[in-house]
């Protein structure tokens, strides 16, 4: 080996060694007073299981951690990602000493207020994120310390109160996200924010109008106003915006008319949402608003009315979304609107007062996937219609014949309703041949007829159907999957025969109504429904024994209808089973023995039942799902929609029972209608009714009780229909409360009683004032006494009572809804 070749091998011997030293040294690492300070941080921070700071290890490269990003030549730290690793803290004043530091982004953790102040000396800091934590108390006056500050983002927290002027230090500002918390007023001083281009404070408590120096924001791309309790009207100076691609304004109380200025935005540029529904805007649409370059439209839940501009023939050039639903427009369609249907994804002009007939289609229709035009007063036949997905023409005055080739190639129909119009006719047993994802059909209302058994063979996916007040006649239809039906709506038809056995394989039905038609027994066993809420078989021709599978249905049934029908045999022994009934109607049978004691089981009737529920969720699926019954209310017969939600009644009149009233009825404290009419009940009334605090409607007539009227009874402070007559009750009436506003009518044919309405008790026999009969009672007055008794009980009922909310039937809507888009 000569000199040169030795030199040169023992000096690269010696240099991978100092290579390596070098590399592990420190010089290129991140500094030693990063390196503590991170470390430090660690320590200080609660980081549980979080795995944001495992890699985090003493000895190692800073710069290599997980959510570090170093400057490649001096390196220094400038960049911090922690987002979404559950930290919890307030001492954070350890990251003060990344010096160099731009970009903090602690979102998505639990960090509390106190963090901010320290991090305010950060002098090169220009995008700050402490979203969705923890931050609580008045908004922090620390924020104009972060002098340098591009974006703050600071939503989904609880900061509370006002903004503090300090904020006008931020001069560099131009992203402002605080949404999601509790501000409570847009400061007049917030358009000397110039270079804001992006400003959110959705979602708050904000409370006052829009400031009109709002329009001083030049460089403003995107506003997010919605979701807070702004009034007053929209300011003409929101029009100045000229690159705005963003106006979000929905869910306020602005009022007023919409001013023409907005109708200047973003000249040349495409607005991508333009959102003021939800409000209390009123007036007629300014034509200005047909030259805006939009996607998404939404004038929907305000107060505008007059036509639908003109000047919209341009502006549905460009909408993707376009809804101006539940207003009070008038006029007609303009035949442009189905013309411009060519970027068109959601056409809604639902619920308003629209006239004449439904236009044709003539434009390129390929992208529509909902069309929505019900609750209008649009009359006329059903136009050739596009191949949308949802379809809703409900409640209008739509006449002909069911539109069965329109449909027949809608091969991604999922929603289809007709509901309340003037539709006759059959419909063929080739509907729905290719409509195999239809999943809800409603063609309730019309005047459809004819025998339908094989319709819907091929609706294989249909959880939905309503074909409930028609004409339609002959065997209940077949299904071709019934595994995936849910609610089954038949009634107040001329179906005939027996309700197919293909129904015992329905495991996912939780509605089957059936009322109102000329069905026959057997009722095959729905035991293996075991979400079954609703059975509605009254009004049929029914006969023989209750089917003991009912009992098997104890967890689940909510509304349980066998009234109007030829049932016969004992009261049932499974009663007592049910832990949600709240609905139970056995009237109009011939059912003897004694009704049992384990009635005060029935837990869906107390106020600790799983059946009541006091809220009426806004869910548009459950607003559809809502069952409607008909029960005796105050002596007539009432329908409410909201059958799942308020309504709490137990009628077992009209049968053959006898015996005493159970003393454990009184256990139902949430039963609002007991109707016990025309049977053979014996001996007292029991005090224990009194205990039924907020019951409505009490019905004993037609009976053979015996005794007083329990003063108990006046405890039941919402009763608003009484009726005892006809039994053989003797002594005093009771007084006071609703005592006092029963006539004469509640207590006739019971020769004993006397006191207020009838005659003094001093009378040795109060017939003068008691009005009495010499046959039978049960057969002379059932009928025409009833009547004038059940008029006047329903006017009082209707005045002291507020608590029930009654609701007759409502035209129902599937919208595709402005709500699915908010942001």
């Amino acid at each position: 080996m000569g000199l040169e070749e030795g030199y040169r091998s023992r000096g690269a011997a010696f240099c991978i060694p100092l290579l390596l030293w070098i590399s592990t040294s420190g010089i290129d690492a991140c500094t030693t007073s990063e390196f503590e300070a991170l470390i430090q941080f660690k320590v200080r921070v609660d980081h549980g299981s979080s795995l944001n700071l495992d890699s985090w290890i003493e000895g190692s490269d800073c710069c290599g951690w997980r959510g570090i990003t170093c400057n490649n030549e001096t390196r220094s730290v400038i960049k911090l990602d922690l987002h979404g690793g559950a930290l919890k803290g307030s001492v954070v004043d350890n990251l003060t000493s990344l010096y160099d530091l731009e970009v903090l982004d602690l979102r998505d953790n639990l960090f509390t207020t106190a963090i901010l102040s320290p991090l305010s000396t950060l002098q090169k800091l220009h995008t700050l994120d402490v979203s969705h934590n923890q931050l609580q108390g008045p908004f922090p006056r620390c924020i104009g310390n972060f002098s340098a500050l591009t974006s703050l983002t600071l939503s989904g927290n609880q900061l509370t109160g006002f903004l503090p002027s300090s904020m006008l230090e931020l001069c560099h500002l131009s992203h402002l996200d605080l949404g999601d918390n509790l501000l409570e007023e847009i400061p007049e001083w917030i358009g000397n924010l110039s270079s804001l281009e992006h400003l959110d404070l959705s979602e708050n408590d904000i409370v006052g109008k829009i400031p009109e120096s709002l329009g001083q924001l030049t460089f403003l791309q995107r506003l997010y106003l919605h979701n807070n309790q702004l009034g007053g009207n929209i300011p003409g100076s929101l029009g100045r915006f000229p690159a705005l691609k963003v106006l979000m304004l929905q869910s306020n109380r602005l009022k007023g008319a919409i001013p023409s200025s907005i109708g200047n935005l973003s000249a040349g540029v495409m607005v991508n949402n333009f959102r003021l529904h939800s409000n209390e805007l009123s007036g007629h649409i300014p034509m200005s608003l047909g030259n805006l370059s939009v996607q998404s439209f939404i004038l929907s839940e305000n107060y505008l009315s007059g036509p639908i501009p003109s000047s919209f023939a341009s502006l549905t050039r460009s909408v993707t979304s376009f809804f101006m639903s539940e207003n009070f427009l008038t006029g007609e369609i303009p035949p442009f609107l189905m013309e411009n249907t060519g970027n068109m994804f959601e056409f809604s002009i639902a619920t308003n007062r629209l006239t004449g007939s439904i236009p044709a289609f003539s434009g390129n229709t390929s992208r529509l996937i909902c069309f929505n035009v019900s609750n209008n007063f649009l009359s006329g036949p059903v136009p050739t219609l596009p191949a949308v997905n949802i379809l809703d023409m409900s409640n209008n005055s739509i006449t002909g014949s069911f539109p069965s080739r329109a449909l027949e190639n809608f091969t991604h129909l999922e929603f289809v309703s007709f509901q309340s119009n003037h539709l006759v006719g059959g419909i063929p047993s080739s509907f729905g041949f290719k409509c195999t994802e239809l999943q809800i059909l409603i063609l309730k209302s019309n005047h459809f007829s004819g025998d339908i058994s094989s319709c819907f063979r091929n609706l294989v996916s249909l959880s939905y159907l309503d074909l409930s007040e028609n004409d339609f006649s002959g065997q209940v239809p077949a299904f071709g999957n019934s595994s995936k039906m849910e609610k089954a709506k038949l009634g107040e038809n001329s179906f005939e025969g027996v309700i197919p056995a293909s129904f015992s394989s329905m495991r996912s039905l939780l509605t089957l109504s059936a009322n109102n038609n000329k069905l026959t027994s057997p009722l095959p066993s729905l035991s293996n429904c075991h979400n079954l809420e609703v059975l509605d078989v009254s009004s049929n021709e029914m006969n023989g024994t209750l089917p003991s599978w009912i009992g098997d249905l104890g967890d689940s049934l909510r509304v349980l209808m066998l009234g109007s029908n030829r049932f016969e045999g004992l009261f049932p022994s499974w009663l007592g089973r049910f832990t949600r009934l709240h609905v139970f109607d056995l009237s109009n049978n011939k059912i003897s023995g004694t009704l049992p004691s384990d009635v005060g089981l029935l837990q869906g009737f107390k106020n600790e039942g799983v059946g009541f529920n006091a809220t009426v969720t806004q869910d548009l699926k459950q607003k559809l799902y809502e069952d409607e019954i008909v029960v005796v209310a105050k002596g007539l017969r009432v329908e409410y929609q909201y059958a799942l939600t308020y309504v709490t009644s137990f009628d077992v009149s009209r049968n053959d029972l006898d015996g005493p009233i159970p003393p454990q009825i009184g256990d139902l404290d949430r039963l609002r209608f007991l109707n016990l009419t025309s049977n053979r009940f014996s001996g007292s009334i029991p005090p224990s009714v009194g205990n039924i605090v907020l019951l409505e409607s009490l019905d004993l007539s037609f009976n053979d009780l015996t005794g007083s009227i329990p003063f108990e009874l006046t405890s039941n402070t919402f009763l608003a229909f009484l009726d005892v007559s006809f039994n053989q009750l003797s002594g005093q009436i009771p007084q006071g409360y609703q005592f006092d506003t029963f006539s004469a009518f509640s207590y006739v044919g019971n020769v004993g009683l006397c006191g207020y309405p009838l005659g003094e008790c001093t009378d040795p026999i109060p017939s003068q004032h008691a009005l009495t009969v010499s046959l039978d009672p049960r057969h002379v007055f059932q009928d025409w006494v009833g009547l004038p008794g059940t008029l006047v009980g329903f006017v009082i009922g209707f005045f002291s009572t507020g608590t029930l909310i009654c609701s007759w039937r409502k035209a129902r809507r599937l919208d595709c809804g402005p709500e699915v888009y908010t942001r």
